[in-house]
């Protein structure tokens, strides 16, 4: 008779802590952000006297402590005054300004904007935060860059006294975005009010600022034997490597620590990290797609279909966007739908290059022109594994040759 095995009697050799590695955790000290944290507590610090605070802009690339740091000032502003209230809106998935204003609304307690236009929506918030006993409110903006010309919701909130008149309260806005053009196409009013914002730029962690991160999270969530300071070292360097996103980083760290435990290792080795960072970069391949639009994902499976005809040719220059243009009007034939001209899909290959998945380069050829040559950044396999998931494009599945052995 087969034993019956607890699956949870395994000893656990890696883990004392794993709430330390989750993107929500605080820590009680912030590392290599001293700077930046002054800076937006002196913007805030006028709450203190009962003045109006300072707008703040923060930019920087993800994972560079923005959206932390900005919960980190207000729980420290909370020790010291209680007479505000802070709201946190996400606009990840937030294209429009009338569903950020929903958003926002929501995040304050109405839920309602249904037969509502934009300016209605705006004096049902303001309405409502009239009511509020705190003479402060603070909102964080994160990914604000998400709402597409966003130029009335920044207008409402950078001149309530003139979109609603004298609401006897102090709004104040942290605005948080990758995107250091922010904010594009806004009228002369907003700009004007922009301008006085507080701007503050965040860099990306290096290798050393990394290692000091992890070393902190390691001591609290590993066990003391669980790691040697290679394997720090290791994911630092990778971190650093991937535009210094520590939140990435972290979850590098963690996910070796997982995959070692389920090996039953005793210690977090340098094949875990290995194999961590490969399932991160897969997950990402896997998140990413699964939200681009139909025309990119033609677009997309036309660089992979070209750039893996051209290796089984041996050719070692990577596809032109001639050659993607080519493949990506096969596909679009195949799976009838419309192919855009030539020049919109070159826009869309910016698109492309600019979330990361591919990276495109001119050549110059005399006087045969110019070329533009364009690389995968993630593997072609993983990136055809998740693209011909979508069943719009199950028919160009790679088709699995199985071999016959003889018995």
């Amino acid at each position: 008779m087969e034993k019956v095995v607890n699956i949870f009697d395994d000893k656990n050799h890696i883990f004392n802590n794993m709430s330390v590695f989750d993107k929500k955790y605080m820590p009680e000290k912030i590392l290599h952000r001293q700077k930046e944290i002054q800076q937006i507590a002196t913007a805030l610090s006028h709450i203190l006297n009962g003045s109006s605070a300072t707008d703040c802009v923060l930019y920087g690339m993800k994972g560079t402590g923005k959206t932390l740091i900005s919960k980190y000032i207000l729980s420290e502003l909370r020790k010291r005054t209680l007479d505000f209230r802070s709201y946190y809106v996400s606009f990840t998935n937030t294209k429009t300004e009338f569903k950020a204003l929903e958003e926002i609304l929501i995040a304050t307690g109405l839920h309602n904007l249904r037969g509502k236009g934009f300016n209605e929506g705006i004096r049902l918030l303001f309405d409502n935060i009239k009511t509020f006993k705190e003479k402060h409110i603070i909102f964080i903006f994160d990914e604000i860059n998400r709402v597409q010309d966003c130029d009335s919701l920044l207008y409402s909130f950078l001149r309530t006294n003139e979109v609603y008149g004298d609401i006897e309260k102090h709004i104040t806005c942290i605005f948080i975005t990758n995107d250091f053009s922010f904010p594009n196409n806004i009228s002369e009013g907003t700009k004007s009010s922009f301008s006085g914002v507080s701007k503050c730029i965040f860099e990306p962690y290096n290798a050393n600022q990394l290692k000091d991160i992890l070393y902190e999270r390691a001591k609290v969530g590993l066990m003391v034997d669980a790691y040697d300071p290679e394997v720090i070292d290791l994911c630092a360097a990778f971190g650093a490597q991937e535009h210094g996103d520590a939140r990435q980083t972290i979850k590098m760290l963690a996910k070796a620590g997982e995959i070692a435990q389920t090996n039953h290792d005793t210690k977090i080795r340098h094949k875990h990290v290995i194999k961590a960072r490969q399932e991160i970069e897969q997950d990402g391949i896997i998140d990413l797609i699964k939200i681009l639009p139909l025309q990119l994902k033609a677009v997309s499976l036309a660089i992979v279909k070209n750039t893996k005809n051209l290796e089984k040719q041996k050719i070692t220059e990577p596809p032109t966007t001639t050659s993607v243009y080519t493949e990506y009007k096969n596909i679009c034939k195949t799976i009838d739908i419309e192919a855009l001209t030539q020049r919109r899909i070159g826009d869309l290959i910016k698109e492309l290059e600019s979330i990361g998945l591919i990276e495109a380069h001119v050549i110059s050829r005399g006087r045969y022109g110019r070329t533009q040559y364009i690389n995968l950044q993630p593997p072609p396999d993983a990136l055809e594994k998740s693209l011909t998931s979508d069943m719009r494009f199950e028919i160009f599945k790679p088709v699995i040759v199985q071999t016959k052995f003889a018995e």
